[in-house]
Order: structure tokens, then sequence, then C-alpha cells
């Protein structure tokens, strides 16, 4: 939505910031993989992704990122219409980018119970509360290049 005009960066990470924490897992779940609420499962795979996103542009010095993955897959004949195991897109996925990091990362978050800190991470990010919903960029962040990086082609 960002590239398409659609919408402004700001607007994106300042709903992002609110809504991702919901898909952190409740104390009694066990990963990506076997949680039984729509919240988890939803917000969980975004999470997830975005998390992939941040360490593969931290893997690559922003030269990778989850385009890079999505567009492998479909070069390999992924689409809507088939189903492949996690481990047939982790594969396809770490090969594109040359790191380990979506078979890594889906071990962590999928297998077993692995969390992200989401105020940390958009405050890493450089996504800064300014009101009581809206956001404004910190661009001196630790991660403020990998926000930039994400948001621009």
């Amino acid at each position: 939505r960002i590239e398409a005009g659609n919408k402004k960066a700001t607007s994106v990470f300042s709903f992002w910031r609110r809504a991702m924490r919901q898909g952190r897992p409740e104390p009694d779940e066990t990963g990506l993989d076997e949680t039984g609420t729509w919240a988890s499962t939803y917000w969980g795979g975004a999470l997830f992704w975005l998390d992939v996103e941040v360490e593969l542009r931290k893997a690559t010095h922003d030269d990778k990122g989850v385009r890079d993955c999505v567009k492998a897959l479909l070069a390999h004949g992924g689409n809507s219409r088939e189903e492949w195991e996690p481990e047939r897109i982790a594969r396809v996925c770490d090969e594109a980018t040359s790191t380990h990091v979506f078979s890594d990362e889906y071990a962590r978050m999928a297998l077993h119970r692995g969390d992200v800190d989401t105020n940390a991470l958009f405050r890493d990010l450089g996504v800064v509360p300014d009101g009581s919903k809206a956001v404004r960029f910190d661009d001196k962040a630790p991660l403020a290049h990998v926000r930039i990086a994400m948001t621009t082609r």
C-alpha cells in the first residue's frame, strides 16, 4: 500500500504498532503451528513475516527481504492454488536470500513459542508514538535503515 501510494508509511506503521501485539503468543501456546485463536493465527502470521523481513534486512545489509522470498516462491510454482509444506517454503526463501533466516524464524516462532517484543521492535525501527494513534519516525534509531528499506523501492 505504501509503494502504490494508497497509504503513508506513518499510517501503516501506526496501525501495525497497535495491531501486531495481538500476534504475540498466549502463555499456553506452543507456537504458530499450534495456535487456536484467530488473533494469534492472523496477527501471529503478520508478526512472523515482519520479523522475517527485519531479520533478512539485518542479515543482508538491506539487500534482501520478504519480496525476494515471494518472487522465488512464484518462480518455483508456488501460488494460492498450491499448498506447500513449510519446509519447502523455508528452503526456497533461504536459497533466494542466501541466508537461513526463514528456516530459523520458522523454527523459533512456529514450532516453538517464539515471541517478539513488539514495543522494542517498533522502537528499534524508529516508530515512535506521537499522540494516541499517530507515530513519527526517528531516523537515528538502530534499525531505522530497515524501516526505510522496507518502505522504499
